[in-house]
């Protein structure tokens, strides 16, 4: 857990070039309580491996970018297949790895996304063997028969999650009465609509007021790492419907370190003015 906070003051140094503003964030994500349960329950090892290998690949792919080494090329690789092989929310590693080759290190699309071919390679190739020996139950069937199982319409599903969302959101903000399994029985029409509305509020006021607050691309990037986490919200909320719609923040702890590294650039920019 103490390598991935030092791993997040190195993601932060990288986009901050502030070292007291790096500090902070990953202090902050050290000491926040969403985290304790992954340090306490030794089940939770894989979590922080998973993570530890994925932040040690993006240093070595930053590396190679940088470089141009190839030595550097293939740490990274192995790292993120070990990465991928230990936990699936490292599956969406190679979206991370495009975002920071496109927005800290400004490298054209077309040449990012060639940088990160033989990455997607390792996950679409593991997606599908998951696919052929789970024989497509996971993806397919399965999937929308825990959907079917509550009977809901579109807008109370999403309703629904983007209130479990909203709890997460919470929690980061206020870390108070912490519930490692927080389940809900799905919202009716009026609540879930409530939810939806809300979120759009918040995506139009972002849009009008992100190059006012946001004016780097760091912001960018630390932004879309923290919602790209939260993909696994759609198929984790469905693990057990009987007992609801549950959330369990272990899914979000590599997409939560994009929260801390907005407090890191905030902080950098409070210091600069």
């Amino acid at each position: 857990f103490y390598m991935n906070c030092f791993f997040l003051y190195w993601i932060c140094y990288v986009m901050t070039k502030n070292k007291n503003a790096s500090l902070w964030g990953a202090i902050l994500f050290c000491l926040h309580p969403l985290n304790a349960e992954i340090v306490n329950q030794i089940v939770f090892s894989t979590v922080l491996l998973a993570a530890g290998t994925f932040q040690i690949s993006l240093i070595y792919y930053d590396r190679y970018l940088r470089d141009n080494r190839k030595r550097d090329f293939v740490v990274a690789l192995l790292c993120a297949g070990l990465s991928i092989l230990t936990l699936e929310t490292s599956w969406i590693l190679p979206f991370y790895f495009l975002a920071w080759a496109c927005l800290i290190r400004r490298i054209n699309f077309k040449n990012a996304f060639k940088s990160v071919l033989f990455f997607l390679g390792i996950v679409l190739t593991l997606f599908v063997a998951w696919y052929f020996i789970s024989q497509g139950n996971s993806l397919g069937g399965d999937f929308l028969k825990k959907i079917s199982y509550f009977g809901l319409s579109s807008v109370t599903f999403l309703g629904s999650l983007i209130f479990l969302l909203f709890w997460y959101w919470q929690k980061l903000l206020i870390p108070i009465d912490v519930i490692w399994i927080y389940a809900i029985q799905p919202l009716n029409a009026i609540p879930a609509a409530i939810c939806l509305i809300a979120l759009v509020i918040l995506g139009v006021l972002f849009y009008f007021f992100r190059k006012r607050f946001f004016p780097s691309l760091s912001y960018v990037f630390a932004g879309i790492w923290f919602l790209a986490g939260f993909v696994f919200l759609l198929p984790g909320s469905l693990i057990h419907p009987d007992a609801g719609l549950i959330i369990e923040p272990y899914w979000f702890y590599v997409g939560s370190m994009g929260f801390f590294m907005l407090g890191a650039l905030l902080l950098c920019e409070l210091k600069q003015k």
